[in-house]
Formats: structure tokens, sequence, C-alpha cells
């Protein structure tokens, strides 16, 4: 595997998943079918030209829940042909006040290509918004993104992470994956909370490695629950080999609340 250096450039920027008549992005509200996937929605018949970066937004435009989880997969190829590119890419709030986040990130589709998406979600009736752009690179080198940790089956979420019982003190590390199925060549991650820690801070430590010899790749990732969205990285250029255990522990500013559950998407190449 291989990771470019960072001196690249993009251009020509297309819209891939936009609603210009509102203002807004493709707009899809969750069915009442709870944690299953939906059917695929175009976004775009064939791009207009080769694209090796994207920048994808997810907002809430109505909630009727405390609490919600919902995880997108944006796929390409034709219809009843679609190969996912970025599997269960997660938004969750924890509150009535709708939020929403954006992320950009290296990704390989060529010129011609039909972009669509289907979801699921932990509540149904709520209303989501989806805006993504495709821009043209001087590099080529990832192909897709595959979840880590992320509960499908009955649920919608991530695996949680519980801290410490000690404010302010680092917990034990929780698996996320006992061996990573190829290489890697990137990652981010995401974080989805419980309605139950509204207003609590947390520090998370993303490692690699066995048990009890685990190493830290990305230290004290900060995440403050108030007024959460969810909480995505940003696309990390850290190459994870094949077989690697990844593992993540956590500490939080109070001493009752339970953990943050996270997601790992790994960067194929």
């Amino acid at each position: 595997m291989s990771i470019p250096l960072i001196n690249f450039e993009v251009c020509a920027a297309q819209d891939v998943a936009i609603a210009t008549a509102t203002s807004t992005g493709v707009q899809f509200t969750t069915s009442a079918t709870v944690n299953t996937k939906s059917t695929y929605t175009e976004l775009v018949a064939s791009t207009s030209a080769d694209i090796g970066w994207i920048d994808i937004a997810m907002s809430v435009i109505t909630l009727s829940h405390i609490f919600e989880c919902c995880a997108v997969d944006i796929a390409i190829g034709a219809a009843a042909s679609e190969v996912v590119i970025i599997s269960n890419l997660v938004m969750a709030w924890g509150n009535t006040n709708p939020g929403g986040g954006k992320i950009a990130l290296p990704i390989t589709i060529p010129a011609g290509s039909r972009i669509s998406f289907r979801y699921q979600a932990s509540n149904p009736g709520d209303t989501i918004g989806l805006v993504m752009h495709g821009y043209t690179a001087n590099f080529q080198y990832v192909s897709s993104y595959e979840d880590l940790g992320f509960v499908s089956s009955g649920a919608t979420h991530g695996t949680q992470v519980n801290p410490s019982a000690t404010a302010n003190t680092k917990g034990s590390y929780t698996q996320i994956i006992s061996a990573t199925a190829r290489d890697y060549v990137g990652m981010f991650f995401c974080f989805d909370e419980q309605d139950t820690n509204l207003g609590s801070k947390y520090l998370y430590d993303i490692a690699i490695g066995a048990a009890a010899s685990e190493v830290v790749i990305s230290p004290d990732w900060f995440v403050w629950t108030e007024g959460f969205p969810g909480q995505w990285s940003g696309y990390l250029p850290i190459a994870i080999p094949s077989g690697t255990r990844i593992a993540a522990r956590s500490q939080c500013s109070g001493t009752s609340q339970s953990g943050l559950k996270l997601t790992v998407y790994g960067a194929v190449g």
C-alpha cells in the first residue's frame, strides 16, 4: 500500500447530491422499518468527470425524536448492481436541536459513474438532508471505506467504549475489531451517543495492537456532547496493515455517564 505526498490538488467541482430548488441537499424521511437498509436512491445518473476527492454533509431537517442514529451507504454502479464505496456513514444526535456534520475524503470515482445511497435508522419519521460534491484530483488512491465496529443487526450505532468510573481517568480498552481484513491506507472515525450523557466531555484514544500491548495512533480525541450532532474525525492518512487489532479507550468529565459509541472507517487503497 502507498500513501501519496501531501502536496495534492483538487479542481473541477461537481454537484452529486444537491437540491437547488429548495436550497438544500437531497432529503429523505426515515422509514417505519427501523434498523433495516432502505432501497437505493439515485443521487446522480452519471458523473461528469473523474473524482478523486469528495465532501459529504448530513443535516437534520426535522426531528421528532430525542435520540436518532442514521447510517448511510454511498454506492456506485447501475441500478440493482450497486457497489458500496462508503459503508454505514453514521450521523447521530442526542437532543431536540437539529444538527449536522461535514467531512472531506479522498476516494476514486470514475467519470460516467452512477452514484446512489441507501440508509438505515434507529427511529422513523425524521427528515435528513444529504449534500455531496465531487472534485477532480491529481491523485487516485482510495477505492472505498469499510466500517469497523458498526452494529447493524437490530440496532444502528457503533461499538460502545465506556470510560473509567473515575472522572478524567482513562478506562480499559474496548476492542473495535480483532483483525483487519485488509491493508488500509488511512482511516477516519465517528462517535454517536446515548441520550443519557448530554453535556459530558470525553477524550478518546484510538489504538492498534494486541491486548495489553496497544499503541495509540490517535490520542485524546475530544468530544463534547452538549448539542451533540455526531462527531466525524476527518480523514487521517495513517496506514494500518492487514491483520491489525483496533481498540479504543476513553475518559469522561463525569463519573456516571456511559460511553459514546465508535465506528472506525478503513480506507481501502
